[in-house]
């Protein structure tokens, strides 16, 4: 936070694990990530509801070679608000939560074939747009 406020200019910050913060991008920039081309939005439809959404899509942007930088002369203000009924369903479900966890390591072991290029081509990230012989 110090650094934040007596900073003059945009800086840049390294990428972390489970990274989430507010985001400021062009959608071009989004929608021309690999495996993205017939996607209809930035977020895996894998992590609907609660679990993973946001993060994942960071992850994909440092994947893609995206740098994450703090604009000293800008906030914002989050509100303080009840948990979601999707939040609690994720806190209160194992089964969801399972659920979610093998969802998750099945996107990042995709995403690692798609920036390792082990099979020749992309593959697609959101399958429900895609037929499967895409």
């Amino acid at each position: 936070f110090f650094f934040w406020k007596q900073a003059q200019s945009a800086y840049l910050v390294s990428y972390e694990e489970q990274f989430e913060p507010y985001l400021i991008i062009k959608k071009p920039a989004v929608m021309a990530l690999p495996g993205r081309e017939s996607c209809p939005g930035p977020f895996d439809e894998r992590f609907s509801g609660y679990g993973w959404n946001k993060v994942s899509f960071v992850h994909e942007l440092h994947r893609a070679g995206f740098s994450f930088a703090v604009l000293p002369a800008s906030w914002v203000v989050h509100c303080a608000h009840p948990k979601s009924s999707e939040s609690q369903r994720f806190a209160f479900n194992l089964e969801t939560r399972v659920r979610n966890r093998a969802a998750r390591f099945a996107w990042l072991a995709e995403l690692a074939e798609l920036h390792s290029g082990a099979s020749g081509r992309p593959r697609p990230l959101c399958r429900r747009f895609v037929s499967d012989g895409a």
